[in-house]
């Protein structure tokens, strides 16, 4: 089924019927569109009230997050389902006072650490 809210198409496999409560996807986008950069670039800056908006059960629902462990404990649950490959989007983890060098250097660490369970799944 694919979603479109304001002009930012969602696709999903089916439509939560409780994804409304969780998410305000109007207030998400008008966000989002304040964002600079792209989430690479050691410069890109997002509203501090888009964190208030996209919450821990959120993430949760729709991405594998957390430190190496629980990302690994992710990665197994889906190989249980059947999966046997996944594509990973891999983004720096976000510290204030911190670099985006510094970010991506300890999301990459933690990948690292996990790597030979995962190619074992």
């Amino acid at each position: 089924m694919e979603i479109e809210v304001e002009r930012i198409p969602v696709v999903t496999a089916e439509e939560p019927p409780e994804l409304s409560r969780i998410v305000d996807a109007a207030g998400v986008a008008r966000l989002a569109s304040q964002a600079t950069g792209w989430y690479f670039e050691p410069d890109v800056s997002y509203p501090a009230e888009l964190d208030s908006l996209v919450d821990p059960e959120l993430i949760s629902r729709f991405a594998i997050v957390g430190a190496p462990g629980e990302c690994l404990a992710g990665l197994k649950s889906l190989a249980r389902m059947g999966f046997r490959s996944v594509r990973m989007n891999v983004a720096a983890v976000r510290r204030p006072g911190t670099s985006m060098y510094h970010g991506l250097r300890e999301t990459l660490q933690g990948l690292a650490e996990i790597t030979p369970q995962v190619h074992a799944l």
